[in-house]
């Protein structure tokens, strides 16, 4: 199995929208919306409207402002575990054959390479809070030298450290968001409420939607973060082709099919990712068990 490099991916992905007409615009922060508008921030300070939109869509990632705005539910949440990786050129088949991926462990730590093609190699590096506040190891400025040490039980990250220069690799903490349903499940979408003459949010449904992470960030131990958007893409693009004017009706459409299915995935995700410390057996087997419920989605051509 090859994963695909995301930055890769998103290239080729913005290299299709332009050839369809779309403008792309870099560099700019969002600093408010409403319906049908979007106030940015560019580098400079300065500011700029842009207005006349059918729909907005809040894809801005794990620390969503248009989820604070239209959810208000804090912040992701953590989930007890530090990440870092890197990717490096694909140069030792020794360590991972081709088109494959391996994951090893230790006492709550693991460590995963997989082929992301292009002739390179992903390498991640987990550990749970637990595991680093029981090590004896002394964490210095030097990452790698860190890292080699308190990683020295988990087979072949070693090597990988070792070939990774120290600023191409990536620290991160771990975390979701929790999932947009009711207590039996069901999807429930905040913003599709009627507003009320006391809500302050700049955005109350209307025509502005969430979509991703932004809508339903996952632990990536099921691989799934960004399958699931995709999926919501290709739910989003569809319900807005057969709106038929009535934006506002299509985008609640897509958000219950949305959160309907993804909400399982961020639940099984959030337990894959506890049970890999724990019980390495069983992780394998829900993993698979997992993996076939979710794959074999079949979508029809959108044009």
């Amino acid at each position: 199995m090859r994963n695909v490099r995301w930055s890769t991916l998103r290239s080729a992905l913005a290299d299709r929208y332009a050839e369809l007409g779309g403008r792309i615009v870099c560099d700019r922060s969002v600093e408010e919306a409403g319906p049908g508008c979007v106030e940015f921030v560019d580098a400079a300070g300065a500011s700029h409207k842009e207005d006349g939109f059918d729909v907005v869509v809040g894809a801005d990632g794990l620390h969503s402002k248009f989820r604070g705005w239209l959810v208000n539910d804090g912040g992701p949440r953590d989930a007890g575990r530090t990440i870092w990786r890197a990717i490096i050129p694909f140069a030792d088949e020794s360590l991972l054959p081709r088109d494959a991926c391996s994951m090893s462990a230790g006492a709550g730590k693991v460590g995963f390479l997989t082929d992301v093609g292009e002739n390179c190699l992903y390498w991640s590096a987990f550990a749970t809070d637990e595991a680093l506040a029981a090590s004896t190891v002394v964490r210095g400025d030097d990452v790698k030298a860190y890292l080699l040490e308190e990683f020295a039980e988990v087979a072949a990250l070693g090597p990988v450290i070792r070939a990774t220069p120290a600023e191409s690799i990536l620290e991160r903490r771990v975390a979701d968001r929790k999932p947009l349903v009711d207590k039996k499940g069901a999807p429930a979408i905040p913003w599709a409420r009627k507003r009320r003459w006391w809500t302050r949010r700049p955005l109350a449904g209307g025509t502005t939607t969430l979509l991703g992470d932004a809508m339903h960030a996952m632990i990536p131990s099921l691989g799934q973060g960004a399958n699931s958007s995709f999926e919501g893409a290709y739910r989003l693009a569809a319900a807005i082709r057969d709106a038929d004017g009535d934006y506002e009706k299509a985008l609640r459409a897509y958000e219950q099919a949305q959160i309907a299915r993804v909400a399982a995935i961020v639940d099984a995700s959030a337990r894959q990712g506890r049970m890999v410390y724990e019980d390495k057996d069983e992780f394998m087997r829900a993993q698979g068990e997992a993996q076939d419920s979710m794959w074999g989605v079949r979508f029809e051509d959108l044009v």
